[in-house]
């Protein structure tokens, strides 16, 4: 399946009936968004949501989520100065190039950016986590950055602005660990304890404390 999918390739993933799964598109129970009138989603979201599913089977082995605070470092964890979405996502590709010698500014943004145009990664509550596997990495590294007044312009699931960018990049071979860590995030942000912390956050010492609990 290709990473950006149509509804009749979920349909055939799923083995649903496509109007089955435009109705759970619509409820809100698959990730996924709308591009123009037609809906798309992206393969990685779709195969995490169907694992955590399926992870009361006894037949199927559960993911562990991986916790965020391994991946971070205090020099990626920024407040971001830009207002708009494209100067906030190259704020963090600077960060994580800056510190992650194996990465390619060119590629890493040549390859989000592609992400983003085909869908954003805006997924509600002021947060976004655009996210990537490259050939030119070996290991996960993480950004993580705080707008205070919010990226309008950044598209989201729930037309909340985003303040909250987590930029997720991994190696080709890493798509096992990639689901865990982004299940790891999502999962954390259903506490509205934490969210609130880290979207209260004033410069990036307290952020990076409060990712880390």
């Amino acid at each position: 399946m290709p990473e950006i999918m149509t509804v009749e390739e979920v349909a055939v993933f799923l083995r649903l009936d496509p109007e089955a799964v435009l109705r759970l598109a619509a409820e809100g129970t698959i990730p996924g968004g709308k591009v123009g009138e037609v809906w798309r989603f992206q393969r990685s979201e779709i195969e995490m949501w169907t694992a955590r599913k399926l992870a009361g089977s006894a037949a199927i082995p559960k993911i562990h989520p991986l916790s965020i605070a391994h991946y971070l470092a205090p020099d990626r964890v920024l407040l971001l100065r830009n207002t708009t979405k494209k100067g906030a996502l190259q704020e963090l590709i600077e960060s994580l190039t800056r510190h992650a010698p194996a990465l390619h500014p060119e590629e890493l943004a040549a390859q989000l950016f592609h992400r983003e145009s085909l869908m954003s990664t805006g997924i509600g509550m002021g947060v976004a986590v655009p996210h990537v596997r490259l050939t030119s990495v070996t290991d996960m590294v993480v950004a993580v950055g705080l707008s205070e007044a919010g990226l309008s312009d950044y598209e989201s699931l729930d037309g909340k602005a985003v303040r909250l960018v987590f930029m997720i990049v991994a190696a080709k071979t890493q798509h096992a660990e990639y689901l865990r860590l982004l299940s790891g995030i999502t999962g954390r942000l259903r506490d509205a304890e934490w969210l609130n912390a880290l979207l209260a956050a004033t410069d990036a010492e307290t952020l990076f404390e409060a990712l880390k609990r």
